[in-house]
């Protein structure tokens, strides 16, 4: 009778609306978070960190919500400059094309130039086409395996650049695991301006990804005004470090990018 009684209640609807709700609400939720960071960042992550847990919205849930929501338009969006998808007609194809020919060209330079004495045979179109078309499958099947693990690599941003504040902010208060919950709400507050802006992309169709710039305009801005009121430091320095996180956390992710891409490939292959 006991253990029954030790028993969770059932799920239902209610209670999942009721999450969804909590989630979405003014007082402690999402939009409350993003105007807390907005106008008191330090504060109110200095508030979780020390005083109390219950003041915001949960760093790891705001970034979980908020990456999902960003990758729907992302991946729904056959132009985004992300993760494009390679079909007959589109922007991204003629691109791949030209990247094409412009690397056969410099092959043909360098053979020219190892090789004077020997003239090679000149393709046909169709071979040409052909060797195009395996190109473009193979690029193809790399944005595949993008669009279905790019939430991983958005989560996997998060420790890393947790990693590399953490390291050039050493002398500050914040151990590595707060510095997890620093990037949480900063990654948070920029997946949440991305859904929107690229929400936009997605609808307007304007051609040109004008919503996924801003996004990243607006993120790079926010993300040095951000540790410049965290962290205290002057702007010169609080701008270097960010480009030094920068191209530290770009440099791991793409490495982890072509690791997976390339597995993936010679799994298939």
């Amino acid at each position: 009778m006991v253990e029954q009684d030790k028993q969770p209640k059932r799920i239902t609807i209610k209670e999942l609306f009721m999450y969804v709700l909590d989630v979405f609400n003014f007082e402690v939720g999402i939009p409350y978070a993003m105007k807390a960071l907005l106008l008191h960042p330090k504060r109110s992550i200095d508030t979780y960190l020390s005083e109390d847990r219950h003041s915001i919205i949960n760093p790891l849930r705001f970034a979980v919500v908020a990456i999902t929501l960003s990758i729907i338009p992302l991946v729904s969006n056959p132009n985004n400059f992300m993760v494009p998808n390679l079909q007959e007609g589109s922007q991204q194809l003629e691109q791949s094309r030209k990247q094409f020919e412009f690397g056969e060209s410099i092959g043909k330079r360098l053979k020219k130039k190892s090789n004077t004495d020997t003239e090679e045979t000149p393709k046909t179109q169709q071979e040409k086409e052909a060797e195009f078309q395996e190109f473009i499958s193979a690029q193809n099947e790399v944005f595949s395996v993008l669009r279905k693990y790019l939430n991983v690599f958005f989560f996997l941003s998060i420790p890393i650049s947790a990693l590399f504040t953490w390291l050039l902010y050493k002398g500050h208060k914040y151990n590595y695991a707060e510095h997890l919950v620093i990037n949480c709400f900063l990654s948070g507050f920029a997946f949440m301006i991305s859904f929107f802006l690229y929400l936009f992309d997605l609808w307007v169709k304007p051609g040109f990804p004008i919503g996924a710039i801003l996004a990243s305009v607006i993120t790079i801005i926010y993300t040095v005004y951000l540790f410049k009121k965290i962290f205290e430091e002057n702007w010169i320095t609080t701008i270097g470090k960010y480009f030094l996180i920068l191209v530290g956390q770009q440099i791991i992710t793409t490495i982890l990018i072509i690791i997976v891409a390339a597995g993936y490939l010679l799994i298939m292959h």
